[in-house]
């Protein structure tokens, strides 16, 4: 059942006939669901193509986006079109992406293609465009500061500290704002996802940490944890470990992935 397609598909249309995005097949607001104003960009769009079928064919083009950026920068850095074209494919025909690309459709497509490109920015010390790259990232869900903060550190440290800093402090300050205010006052409470953090939140997760690691270990390892980290590295070869800086920026959506409790987190399937 295409739950998820239908409230982005209901939730298109609102937004591209300038009703408010209450969609009825979840019983909220879109935005109180996910800050996912990304989706404003999405409008003239999907005027033009009103059909589910056009976000389907949107996400293709979104995840298969990243390819350019990949392939730029293993050209120039690798000095191989072999090589280049191998890491290519390695991102295209990753199963993750596959599966992520065939179950329906969600707006984190467009943060695979933002992020890639904000890397590619950074790398190249093409600060307007990493910049763009870093907004509409932000633009995409609440939570992406856990993607943008840690490449802002990069940026810090490897190439511009003025650029670096900025953008790890409009990223806390966006997700602050997302969280705290725009969501509850879309809901009328938190989010609904709040209680995927384990242990009764943010305190108590750091309280087990401190006072019963033990416990937090046998949480880490079980439902399949070990199993999820492995197939994220191994259908990547781990090539990331090559250059293990860059790799970092992922580094705390994975232990977002790993700490949760929504099994659906650390599922290779979603």
């Amino acid at each position: 059942p295409p739950f998820d397609l239908a409230i982005f598909d209901q939730g298109m249309w609102l937004i591209s006939h300038f009703h408010v995005p209450f969609v009825t097949v979840m019983g909220r607001n879109l935005f109180g669901d996910h800050t996912s104003f990304v989706l404003f960009l999405l409008a003239p769009f999907y005027r033009l193509f009103p059909e589910p079928q056009g976000l389907l064919v949107l996400q293709t083009l979104l995840l298969a986006g990243p390819a350019v950026p990949i392939y730029l920068l293993a050209r120039k850095y690798i000095k191989s079109t072999l090589i280049a074209t191998s890491l290519v494919a390695t991102y295209l025909l990753n199963p993750l992406l596959q599966q992520g690309n065939l179950d329906q459709f969600h707006p984190e497509a467009f943060q695979v293609l933002f992020i890639s490109v904000a890397i590619y920015a950074a790398v190249e010390r093409k600060s307007a465009l990493l910049v763009v790259m870093v907004v509409l990232s932000l633009m995409v869900k609440e939570d992406a500061a856990l993607l943008v903060v840690p490449l802002g550190v990069w940026v810090a440290t490897r190439r511009d500290r003025r650029v670096g800093i900025s953008i790890i402090a409009g990223s806390v300050l966006w997700t602050t704002v997302a969280n705290g205010l725009i969501i509850p006052r879309l809901l009328g409470s938190s989010s609904i996802y709040a209680s995927r953090i384990p242990f009764g939140g943010v305190a108590g997760l750091f309280g087990t940490l401190i006072h019963r690691p033990g416990q937090l270990w046998s949480y880490l390892v079980s439902q399949g944890r070990p199993f999820y980290l492995w197939q994220l590295g191994s259908t990547v070869g781990f090539a990331f470990l090559l250059s293990p800086e860059i790799a970092l920026v992922g580094v705390l959506v994975v232990a977002e992935n790993i700490i949760s409790n929504d099994p659906y987190m650390h599922q290779i399937l979603y």
